[in-house]
């Protein structure tokens, strides 16, 4: 007797076939794979940029707004011990508009106490020149704003003072007076052999690809600041 062994079911071959034709990927598959991944890294880049370029732009903000309060502390630390003495010469407050094409550009120079000592364990502060000074940027568009100091009173302003920059981007410093009536934008004690009751300085910053911003702070001269007058006797400063 012969034996018939099972006939394999064609849809068994069928099915085989099948899988073994779908196992991989085509070319086009592939090249649309890799097209969708391109769209998606070229969407994280520009979210990645965007981020970025944000977080630069808070960190010069804060960078900016950092730079402004320590100066404003500076001149603020020098402002209490201005003074000046109407039988000295050598100690004035004088303050003047500059201005250019488009900026006003402002100077300030005057005598102080300060914290300066020209000695070791001496008793009080030494009587130095102070000027704020608009100049140009050296390695930079734009203008800076310096901190003058010098304690040869007799030599200041005459001969070369290194300049200690303070701000950058600076696009205009106005400073303003105020004489216990009203604000002026000009003071020389020399003539009225006074300083100012209040100082108010103005510093517009500009920086590249971004808008002007300006800073304002009021700095106050205590009136325990005194000024001898020719007959001996003594005047709160800023008061007639």
């Amino acid at each position: 007797m012969i034996k018939m062994g099972r006939r394999p079911s064609p849809w068994l071959f069928s099915e085989t076939d099948h899988l073994s034709e779908d196992d991989g990927f085509t070319l086009l598959e592939v090249l649309v794979a890799f097209f969708i991944l391109t769209i998606l890294l070229g969407l994280l880049y520009e979210s990645v940029k965007s981020t970025a370029s944000l977080s630069h732009r808070i960190r010069e903000k804060n960078r900016t707004d950092a730079s402004i309060e320590l100066a404003f502390m500076k001149i603020r630390q020098e402002m209490i011990s201005v003074y000046i003495n109407t039988n000295d010469p050598l100690t004035y407050f004088i303050g003047s508009p500059q201005y250019s094409a488009e900026n006003e550009h402002d100077t300030l120079l005057f005598t102080t106490l300060a914290q300066t000592r020209l000695m070791q364990n001496a008793p009080v502060s030494h009587l130095e020149g102070i000027q704020y000074i608009v100049l140009p940027e050296k390695q930079r568009h734009g203008y800076l704003l310096a901190h003058e100091q010098d304690t040869n009173l007799f030599s200041f302003g005459t001969q070369a003072v290194v300049a200690d920059p303070l701000l950058h981007h600076i696009k205009s410093f106005r400073v303003l007076y105020f004489d216990g009536h009203q604000w002026t934008n000009q003071w020389n004690s020399l003539q009225s052999h006074l300083v100012p009751l209040m100082v108010k300085m103005e510093i517009s910053v500009k920086r590249k690809h971004e808008a002007v911003k300006t800073f304002t702070d009021v700095f106050p001269i205590p009136v325990s600041t005194l000024n001898q007058n020719g007959s001996g006797g003594t005047t709160s400063g800023g008061f007639p």
